[in-house]
């Protein structure tokens, strides 16, 4: 932490490394919010399904911000997998200290031709990740 202290008005100004964690980085609203934390300054860490579409991510922060950026593959509807993922962000990036909880699905088909494995995804990647990524970086 570094403090700068501001002439006129005797007031600090706290300067905090900050790291941001967005899950679903590999496209939309994740990713936007990837590319803006980096441009701010933060590291980044990317986490999604998709490592193809993660790593198009990370190398786009790397193009346009000198912050560092980190990509992860990772199902967050899998809990053991968030926290196995979480573990080894923890170990190779340090603490996070804003966490995006933005992976989400929306299957587009009517209630009756759901089946039970597609609703529990739905609740795990939708409800439970978000839980299971907050208690492991909180």
């Amino acid at each position: 932490m570094k403090l700068t202290k501001l002439r006129k008005r005797k007031k600090y100004i706290v300067h905090y490394s900050v790291s941001s964690q967005v899950t679903g980085a590999g496209q939309g609203i994740g990713r936007e919010l990837a590319i803006g934390y980096a441009s701010l300054g933060a590291t980044v860490v990317c986490w999604d399904i998709n490592k193809e579409i993660n790593e198009q991510t990370v190398d786009e922060i790397k193009k346009i911000s000198e912050s560092s950026v980190y990509g992860y593959r990772c199902d967050v509807s899998d809990k053991d997998e968030v926290f196995k993922t979480a573990e080894k962000v923890r170990k190779e990036v340090g603490d996070v200290t804003i966490l995006v909880n933005n992976a989400g699905i929306a299957p587009i088909q009517t209630f009756e031709n759901y089946n039970t494995d597609e609703i529990s995804k739905v609740i795990n990647v939708n409800f439970m990740a978000h839980y299971w990524a907050s208690i492991m970086f909180i």
